[in-house]
């Protein structure tokens, strides 16, 4: 911000008063996701991909991937035989998937663990249709937020 103000003085106050505005959004969502962690039965959760090391090194969540790092890599049978494990012996009653990455390994991996799958976006990209609708990142961590707190009961 205070780049800003020093290339374009003029305009110092419109830049303080946006960066409030959105840091307050930023501290709403932490606040938010602090207590569905808090009011949570589970610390640990199944994603599609290792997306999500801030909400291990933020938050203490664990997150069990199913594919790795990349969300295009293939887990192998030995893989989902482990996670189909993990799934059942732990309770797990949900597996989160990207929005904008294929279901189809976490829907395979639900049906053969008898759960249900949640969408939880890592925000790296809108749909068309959210771009439309006039969503942002705080949209879609709102929905994240929603998505997660199931996943943790």
């Amino acid at each position: 911000m205070q780049a800003l103000i020093e290339v374009d003085p003029d305009h110092a106050e419109d830049y303080r008063a946006n960066y409030e505005q959105i840091a307050a959004q930023f501290d709403e969502l932490d606040e938010e996701l602090r207590a569905i962690i808090a009011a949570g039965n589970r610390t640990d959760i199944v994603v599609s991909h290792h997306a999500y090391g801030y909400l291990e090194r933020d938050y203490g969540l664990v997150q069990l991937a199913v594919m790795g790092i990349s969300p295009e890599s293939e887990p192998t049978p030995q893989d989902m035989k482990n996670i189909t494990q993990y799934v059942q012996e732990h309770g797990v009653q949900y597996i989160l998937f990207e929005e904008l990455a294929s279901p189809r390994i976490a829907e395979i991996l639900a049906q053969e663990a008898g759960v249900e799958t949640l969408v939880f976006n890592p925000v790296e990209g809108l749909t068309e249709e959210q771009e439309k609708a006039g969503e942002d990142y705080f949209t879609v961590m709102k929905r994240n937020l929603t998505s997660l707190e199931k996943a943790l009961q």
